[in-house]
């Protein structure tokens, strides 16, 4: 009797660990497999869809989520004009994404910085880069770039991407044409006799010398914005963001605003160039319509997209050297940038994406891929190109670099980088000015006024 009730007290013991096994093992099995809670990450970028740079930014969000199983970047797409509008609706909603593109300067990150919105930067900046060894994060950077996301001494966001406004025009037209190419040096008068002869030489096949879509303003600016850097200078130009005691209707302004006016009185533009936005005009270059362009570099992307040939034979150029000019190298523009809201859950993996952004990697594909021909935000010297890849930089590009390196100052614009109510007017006089409804010097009070 004994033996037996052993036998069976034996076969419940088994019995008892048996069943203790499988519920660990199904307890286990469910932990490992049950899918994880991912760290989600918002993100709004202005990269037109389609083009090459939104493929090669979804491409460095792919590679980044498999190296970063747990985190998802959700990029989202704005459009330029709703972005100006959304971004501080979001901020003020207390809603805003966790990365948002911006471009320096106080309309879009200063009054977040103020606010205390922004995540400071500046702790990452000061460390060691993951990717460039033995150098901090911040001195990737051109000083240029990192000086237009800096307030008081801190870093607010990553600048991934060197983008400025030249003078972008369709070399193969100009040889098509017999017309010489515009040169670093060409002058005032240079530029009204190029105008001259494109429209006696290219007219008659229904061709213009400059594309403008004026109707958003922020592009008529841009000539305001190049004159102004020529005509008053660096030195005046920057303090005109900062200090409320410089003269915004001084001699020099009102001389760029007159400028502005000689070229409207060439007519050079397409026809309805006042109603039409930036991107409306984009098949006008794509399409060899028009000859030239005054628009931020981002154009040889959205050419390109639509016609990659014509992309190709995009080349840059400085602003015409006016009489008087005091600055013949220096540039406007800057680039785009990305900030970190405080809202973030995520703040140590948003700013490992945006290092793996701003990697040798990632920003080596964006200046090799040569349908986007953009300057990478980081120092050229942290890229490691061989010289067969430096040969392989398209001459677009090539031109662009030898701009910016002669370039000692980049400048901002007035409807980005002083407080808003210069901002407003600033883009409230482009189109009066434009249709010469309005004097250079009414222009320029106005300005002073605000």
């Amino acid at each position: 009797m004994k033996k037996a009730s052993l036998k069976g007290l034996s076969k419940r013991f088994i019995a008892i660990i048996t069943i203790i096994v499988i519920i660990v093992a199904a307890v286990a099995i469910y932990y490992l497999t049950r899918p994880v809670p991912k760290k989600v990450i918002t993100f709004w970028h202005l990269y037109t869809p389609g083009t090459p740079r939104e493929q090669w930014l979804l491409q460095a969000i792919d590679e980044f989520e498999r190296e970063h199983p747990d985190v998802d970047i959700e990029p989202t797409y704005v459009e330029n004009e709703v972005f100006k509008r959304q971004i501080v609706t979001a901020m003020s909603a207390g809603n805003p994404p966790d990365i948002f593109q911006n471009w320096g300067g106080y309309m879009y990150l200063f009054r977040f910085v103020m606010a205390d919105m922004v995540v400071d930067l500046t702790p990452y900046m000061e460390r060691e880069s993951p990717y460039i060894r033995g150098v901090k994060w911040k001195d990737t950077f051109l000083p240029g770039r990192i000086a237009q996301v800096t307030y008081k001494g801190k870093i607010y966001a990553v600048p991934f991407v060197v983008m400025f406004e030249p003078i972008i025009y369709n070399k193969a037209l100009f040889e098509k044409y017999g017309i010489p190419e515009p040169t670093d040096d060409w002058t005032w008068d240079d530029f009204v006799e190029i105008v001259q002869q494109i429209k006696e030489k290219a007219g008659p096949d229904g061709k213009y010398p400059i594309a403008l879509g004026n109707r958003d303003s922020w592009t008529g600016l841009i000539y305001i914005m190049n004159f102004v850097l020529r005509s008053a200078g660096a030195d005046y130009l920057d303090k005109s963001m900062v200090d409320p005691n410089i003269k915004l209707n001084s001699e020099a302004v009102v001389k760029a605003m007159e400028y502005v006016q000689k070229i409207v009185d060439l007519d050079p533009f397409q026809p309805g160039w006042q109603g039409m936005s930036d991107t409306d005009v984009v098949p006008y270059m794509a399409n060899e319509i028009t000859f030239m362009e005054a628009m931020g570099t981002w154009l040889f992307d959205q050419v390109s997209a639509l016609n990659e040939t014509t992309g190709s034979n995009l080349r840059v150029v400085g602003w015409p050297i006016i009489p008087g000019s005091i600055d013949t190298v220096n540039i406007i523009g800057g680039g785009d940038a990305y900030a970190i809201a405080k809202t973030c859950k995520y703040v140590d993996e948003a700013v490992a994406f945006l290092q793996y952004l701003t990697s040798p990697t990632v920003q080596k594909r964006q200046l090799l891929t040569p349908t986007i021909q953009l300057v990478p935000g980081i120092k050229l010297e942290y890229l490691g190109l061989t010289e067969t890849e430096r040969n392989s930089i398209a001459p677009g590009v090539k031109r662009q670099i030898e701009l910016i390196s002669k370039a000692t100052y980049i400048g901002n614009y007035w409807d980005q980088g002083p407080p808003p109510q210069i901002g407003k007017v600033s883009i409230e006089i482009v189109q009066p000015l434009f249709s010469k409804t309005m004097t250079p010097q009414e222009a320029a009070n106005k300005l002073e006024e605000a």
